[in-house]
């Protein structure tokens, strides 16, 4: 279903690049709702398809494709400072080229939502690769969904410093290095690891 809702006729298409900072949708610090869009970010020293940052912040995210290549640090979506991201479908994310790319980066210390990702695809092939970075106390949730990193050091899904639950359903998780790793909890089932 994703493949057939991401590869129709988008409503937007967004294309920025530089040899910077890049952001496809800037630094978000409220609610905004992003549907139908393609936002493709080229080069960069870092980059970002859309970012999230401030406490409140929590945009939704429904059918959308996001592509990010050949930045050094390359990130589909990226949430900082509380914010939030607890509606992301349908979303087709592709990181590719670089030295390190994130296709889902959460980084935050407490207070922190539930994060969902459902019936979506990611794809990340950079040298260092991470399918999704959460790195929450909360709650990572995924379902019907493909997550997929290659490269020398790839993560499917990391938690970073061993903070909160990773729950998986129906879903298909791949990494050369480890397919989960780093959460205090995982449960994972009816899926492929």
């Amino acid at each position: 279903q994703w493949q057939q809702q991401c590869d129709s006729d988008l409503g937007a298409t967004i294309l920025p690049s530089g040899p910077t900072t890049n952001w496809g949708v800037p630094p978000l610090q409220a609610k905004p709702t992003i549907e139908d869009v393609t936002i493709d970010v080229q080069g960069g020293d870092t980059s970002y398809g859309v970012s999230s940052v401030a406490e409140g912040a929590d945009p939704i995210i429904e059918r959308t494709k996001i592509r990010v290549t050949n930045a050094t640090n390359g990130h589909g979506i990226f949430a900082i400072d509380f914010a939030n991201l607890s509606s992301l479908r349908d979303l087709q994310i592709n990181i590719s080229g670089g030295s390190t790319g994130y296709g889902i980066r959460v980084l935050s210390s407490s207070g922190f939502g539930t994060t969902k990702l459902t019936n979506s695809a990611i794809s990340v092939q950079s040298t260092n690769s991470y399918g999704v970075d959460y790195s929450a106390v909360a709650q990572l949730r995924i379902e019907q969904s493909q997550v997929r990193a290659n490269g020398s050091g790839s993560y499917g899904l990391w938690g970073s410093g061993s903070f909160g639950t990773a729950i998986v359903n129906h879903s298909e998780i791949t990494g050369a290095t480890s397919t989960v790793s780093g959460f205090i909890t995982a449960l994972i089932g009816a899926s492929q690891l």
